[in-house]
């Protein structure tokens, strides 16, 4: 169970949390978890990698610029992403699924427009049960006179382990 049995202080292991928020969770948002650690969190890991290679640190900084990079990782607009890249009409994978050339076919983009609806909702409907959770926090972004202000979902480090938790419990 995450280490429980290895863990040298039990007594800081957060083993009733683990469990406290496993019977807490729904079923969809514990099925988007699953969605999140198989399919977005090798993107995010591969930002990552990316950004800190291009860096220049000393060792001992290594720690806190890599939790710097972490925290800047939106999980949702990962999710957004793979939605546009997977469900979108507009994206280069859909139109070859489908062989769309140049012409409108409006009947068919129709039928494509729901199927993304419907799994944009199904990808984002739990994000706040994540967030009340603690699974997620979140960002907000703008807001100034005049101007929109945007928010956005990254995954907290108590999220990280709970993913952990409940693939290998």
């Amino acid at each position: 169970m995450l280490g429980f049995a290895k863990a040298e202080n039990k007594n800081d292991y957060e083993l009733e949390r683990l469990q406290d928020t496993l019977l807490r969770i729904s079923p969809e948002a514990l099925k988007l978890l699953v969605f999140i650690k198989k399919e977005i969190l090798p993107e995010l890991r591969k930002n990552i990698e990316f950004e800190f290679s291009v860096m220049k640190y000393v060792p001992e900084d290594k720690e806190r610029l890599l939790d710097t990079i972490w925290a800047r990782q939106s999980v949702s607009e990962a999710i957004m992403h793979w939605i546009y890249e997977n469900y979108n009409v507009n994206s280069q994978t859909v139109k070859k699924q489908y062989n769309i050339g140049s012409e409108h076919n409006e009947v068919l983009s129709v039928k494509i427009w729901g199927i993304e609806h419907k799994i944009t909702k199904e990808k984002t409907e739990c994000w706040p049960e994540l967030l009340g959770l603690g699974i997620f926090r979140i960002t907000v972004t703008g807001g100034t006179i005049g101007s929109g202000s945007g928010s956005s979902y990254h995954l907290t480090d108590f999220g990280l382990r709970f993913m952990d938790y409940i693939s290998e419990g």
